[in-house]
This record gives C-alpha cells, structure tokens and sequence, in this order.
C-alpha cells in the first residue's frame, strides 16, 4: 500500500508540473479480463462420508490419554495457470489529478499448473493406555467426517467468445498520445506483459 501511494505522488507531481495552459483529451481504453482463447473448466470432487474412531471398545476402569489425529477434508488439486492480474495505480484524469487502480492481466497458455495444497483438519481422539477389567465391554465411539476427493481435475477448454473488459476512461494532456501516455503509466510501476493488443485495447 505504501508503495503504491508513492507512486501515485510522483505521477500526479509530474503532471501537475505539465498541464498548465494544455489542452486535454478524452480517450476510452478498455482492460481485458478474460483469456482471448482459454478458460477453465473447474475442478469436480466427490464428497466421501467416513466414520472415524475417537474412543476405542473398553472396559470400566480403563485409563485413557488424548492424541491429536489429521485428517484430509479436501484432496489437493491443480489448475492451469492462464492469467495474472496486476494492479497498476494510474492517473486517468490528468487535469483534475484523478488516480486510480487499474487491473491489467496477462494471459498464458495454461501449460503451467497451480497446485492448490490440500485441506486437514485436526481432531482430538482418546487413546487406551490400559483397558479396565470391570464389567462389560463398552462400545466404541466414532464421529462421522465428510471429505472431498477428486473426481475430475481442472481442464483447460477452447472457446470464441469475445473478451470481457473493464472500460476506463483518460483524460490526458492533447500533446501526448494516448498511448505513450499508457506506457508511462505501466512504466512508473514497473509491471511486465502489460502490453496494448494483448492486455488492452485503445478505443478510437
């Protein structure tokens, strides 16, 4: 946070020590957010019902001490990586000194997968240290835990459906293309594969 902040003071510093006696310009610039090729059919699980010992069969008189069991909820699972989205503060009003963020995102092939770890919960069990040998034996008792498995992995699924977008509007000084304008601003962050015709479109 902090550092965006600081970025965004030296590009309203800039141009406020640019815009006087300038005219401006309106443009409309839109930021994809969606893949141009690629989405994500997402992962499937199965829900799996067990019942789990937390007390053994034992006698009166028995004597116990508590353990800590871990158990799975959730099978781990991978997702084909095909964006990253980079938040980038920009200046869209110029003459006013109006800043924002603006998220950009690059888009990948997918080859690459994300592992998404796999859940545990912790449960406390009494274990028997020394069964008792009064009277009859008493039953055992279980708690029922649900899980999720995995069923079908992710997969990556083809598609010719137009891009989403997040429209922004910028109000720049008349003297500096819009986009070059683009570029300085992608350029204060310092932020890779945010580029014209791939992650945005200018609007003429």
């Amino acid at each position: 946070m902090k550092k965006v902040l600081i970025i965004l003071s030296i590009i309203l510093l800039f141009f406020t020590c640019k815009k006087d006696g300038i005219p401006f310009k309106n443009y409309k610039v839109d930021f994809y957010t969606s893949h141009p090729k690629l989405s994500i059919n997402p992962v499937q699980f199965e829900w799996v019902t067990e019942q789990v010992l937390v007390k053994p069969v034992y006698r009166k008189g028995a004597k116990f001490t508590w353990v800590q069991d871990t158990l799975l909820v959730r099978q781990a699972y991978t997702v084909p990586h095909i964006m990253d989205s980079m938040r980038i503060p920009m200046v869209i009003n110029a003459e006013a000194d109006i800043a924002q963020n603006v998220f950009c995102y690059a888009f990948y092939d997918g080859i690459t997968l994300d592992t998404i770890p796999a859940e545990y919960m912790m449960l406390d069990k009494e274990k028997l240290v020394k069964d008792g040998t009064d009277g009859p034996e008493i039953p055992a008792q279980y708690i029922t835990v649900h899980k999720q498995v995995v069923e079908k992995q992710a997969r990556l699924v083809e598609h010719s459906d137009e891009q989403t977008f997040n429209r922004v509007y910028f109000h720049i000084p008349s003297d500096v293309s819009i986009e070059d304008y683009l570029k300085q601003q992608i350029g204060f962050s310092q932020v890779d594969h945010c580029e014209e015709g791939v992650s945005y479109k200018i609007e003429k």
